[in-house]
């Protein structure tokens, strides 16, 4: 992994988060969560790293809990809907709400604090990345 990458992902992980980090290929995740929602909509936010010596494209992603997962960039009137986001070669996308991230419409449930649920990313290049997202008020907590 180059050392920029390596250094930009430890940074962005904390220590509580490394049980819960997931990689698949080129791409690393560090600590992956969503805020507590009753109104059949949340948003997950992630960082990723790519390790690789060539860029990785986000095309879509799933989860069985919400009729609808796609990616976002900005809240609110503002946001614009993303048809992928693309990760270059040793670098990184922290997946945040004020810039892209996955934005989840028509949750089957509520989904409360310390819950947890799966959520796959699905690349153009490389097998899929399957996370479990843990809902919580803010990352750590």
């Amino acid at each position: 992994m180059p050392r920029f990458a390596a250094l930009a992902l430890a940074l962005m992980l904390p220590a509580a988060a490394l049980a819960h980090s997931a990689k698949e290929g080129a791409i690393q995740a560090g600590h992956a969560w969503a805020p507590p929602a009753a109104d059949g909509a949340t948003m997950v936010f992630v960082p990723l790293a790519n390790d690789g010596d060539a860029p990785r494209e986000l095309v879509r992603v799933t989860t069985p809990v919400a009729a609808e997962a796609f990616l976002r960039n900005g809240t609110g009137s503002d946001a614009e809907r993303l048809e992928s986001l693309r990760i270059d070669a040793g670098g990184f996308a922290n997946l945040a709400r004020w810039r892209e991230h996955i934005r989840l419409t028509g949750l089957t449930r509520a989904l409360g604090k310390g819950d947890r649920f799966p959520l796959t990313l699905h690349f153009a290049d490389q097998p899929p990345l399957k996370l479990t997202i843990i809902v919580e008020s803010q990352p750590g907590h």
